[in-house]
């Protein structure tokens, strides 16, 4: 009924037009709405019958998936259409639409707040205008620039690591899934001997009770057996890490607000997009990846926060604040990768942390390359690149369970392994005994409070999950030693019980535990403050664990 009204009435116009917006009235909600008419014989005709065959299949009276935002994007910027001003986007809803031989109707409405999203957006690419001139924020771009590389590489590492979200969901009925419930079941109901060191059902226990503290439940598989899960034993130190990360990978920048030619994807772009992420300057891309994320993941903008932006094609590290069980089960379920797509036209993958999900561990967890016990040993070596050398010294009396930290690429690998190496870096030991003191809600008078605390803070470590000291008397930094008796005399090393038959009223063991790590040699690595006792890691991201 429609489409004669609007045809008479573009012919009626001088000179007659081909495409206009008409009746553009608001809607209750606070948004508007408006009939769009375009001229069938025009040369995007073809654009737009494709728009409104995708749109007929996929996302009538719904949100336009990626593709169709898009085609809606460009046959925007073609017709010049506008409402009020503001170039229609991806938040348009489209209602029903008609066509026929000559002309093509759609009805498209907004969102109320979508003037809001794009005020935002508007004042972030203004905010940036203004602080990328700086000599401030061009000092920070020049470190983001020369950390860029390095950033990626360990990005490459990380992406590695994680899980696809996609691999997730397959492996949620999977009949190894099955077979990890029984395994786990059947590992747990053995007594744990306490006999460090060697017994992989103390080890499973320890773990378990770890775990237990985070109200987080935990699965074993033997891949011995063919059970192939991915695994997640490379992140059991960030088990307190409040917020875990995921990785959004994007193939280019299309489509997003602010992605011009001075925000393009390139080594300055990005470093820029780093930049104003740890000078707390708006970004207008990073603001609408923050915006799109929201969407995708049906949570509040203002829990998602973007921690850090590296080349591969295009990775956005970031978090999303109290994310509730719940809500994680929620992403597995209502298909998280599709309405990512529908955000991001150059979507390519989503990598979440290991931990974040449903942790799974081979029985296999601990590196037995990484095991080694200490009782009778107290040799002294020189390690780290010549000219830069360190003593360490092995902990007498301890027994050090290894973590999977080994790639198998002899590059990666060098700070660690092979021993000796030019390449490895400094050792050391970190503990975590009074981490209780500077946490919320522990009470420092309760044995047991500071006992689950330092287990806490020992677990919160991995790829920059150390934490600065609260009390930085030598400096701000990540505080070791690479005297591990300093670390023990001095309460340092966490004591901890073990509960021999899983209640506090049986058999219990009690250890002192503590970190191996290793530290980047370097003549910056340190504060100057430090000393041959105390050593203050002036960036947490050159310290890393590989041992318990």
């Amino acid at each position: 009924e429609l489409i004669p009204f609007f045809s008479r009435m573009l012919q009626s116009r001088s000179p007659p037009k081909e495409h206009a917006i008409d009746i553009v009235h608001k809607t209750p909600n606070g948004g508007h709405e408006c009939y769009v008419v375009v001229d069938s014989d025009m040369e995007v005709r073809e654009l737009t019958n494709t728009y409104l065959t995708m749109l007929s299949d996929h996302v009538k009276g719904g949100y336009v998936d990626a593709e169709t935002a898009s085609l809606l994007t460009v046959a925007s910027h073609l017709l010049s259409l506008s409402l009020n001003g503001k170039v229609l986007d991806v938040y348009a809803r489209v209602g029903d639409f008609a066509t026929d031989d000559k002309v093509t109707l759609l009805q498209i409405s907004t969102e109320g707040d979508v003037r809001k999203r794009f005020s935002a957006l508007r004042k972030a690419e203004m905010e940036f205008r203004t602080k990328r001139n700086e000599d401030q924020f061009q000092v920070v771009v020049a470190k983001s620039l020369k950390s860029l590389k390095e950033r990626s590489s360990i990005g490459a590492s990380r992406l590695g690591t994680f899980h696809s979200v996609d691999h997730l969901v397959a492996e949620q009925t999977s009949s190894d899934a099955q077979s990890a419930v029984t395994c786990t079941a059947d590992i747990l109901a053995q007594k744990p001997t306490g006999d460090v060191g060697s017994d992989v059902v103390t080890a499973s226990h320890i773990l378990r009770n770890l775990f237990s503290q985070n109200n987080e439940e935990i699965e074993f598989y033997d891949s011995r057996k063919g059970m192939k899960l991915m695994d997640s034993s490379t992140s059991v130190q960030d088990l307190f890490v409040k917020d875990k990360p995921m990785i959004l990978r994007l193939t280019n920048l299309e489509g997003m607000t602010g992605a011009t030619e001075e925000t393009k994807v390139n080594e300055l772009g990005l470093s820029e997009m780093q930049a104003a992420i740890e000078s707390g300057t708006a970004h207008p891309v990073i603001e609408d990846v923050k915006i799109r994320l929201a969407q995708g993941l049906n949570v509040p903008v203002e829990r998602v926060r973007i921690t850090e932006v590296f080349q591969g094609s295009v990775c956005f590290q970031y978090t999303v604040s109290d994310l509730s069980s719940r809500e994680r089960q929620t992403m597995l379920q209502q298909d998280t990768t599709g309405r990512l797509r529908s955000q991001f036209p150059g979507f390519q993958d989503l990598k979440v942390h290991p931990l974040l999900f449903r942790p799974a561990f081979d029985l296999a967890l601990f590196d037995v390359r990484g095991n080694k016990s200490f009782v009778n040993l107290n040799n002294r070596f020189r390690v780290g690149p010549p000219g830069m050398e360190k003593t360490y010294t092995q902990p007498k009396g301890w027994i050090r369970y290894g973590l999977k930290v080994l790639t198998g690429n002899a590059s990666q690998d060098a700070w660690l392994h092979p021993f000796g190496d030019d390449g490895n870096w400094w050792r050391a030991f970190h503990g975590t005994a009074r981490a209780g003191r500077y946490m919320s809600g522990v009470d420092a008078s309760i044995p047991r409070q500071m006992e689950n605390a330092a287990l806490t803070a020992m677990a919160d470590i991995h790829n920059g999950g150390f934490q600065e000291a609260h009390v930085a008397a030598y400096g701000p930094g990540v505080y070791c030693s690479p005297d591990p008796t300093y670390v023990e005399n001095n309460g340092y090393a966490a004591k901890v019980p073990l509960y021999l038959n899983d209640d506090d009223s049986g058999s219990v063991k009690h250890f002192k535990i503590m970190l191996q790590v290793g530290v980047r040699p370097g003549s910056d690595t340190l504060t100057p403050q430090s000393t041959d006792k105390i050593w203050a890691v002036r960036d947490s991201k050159w310290i890393r664990s590989y041992g318990i």
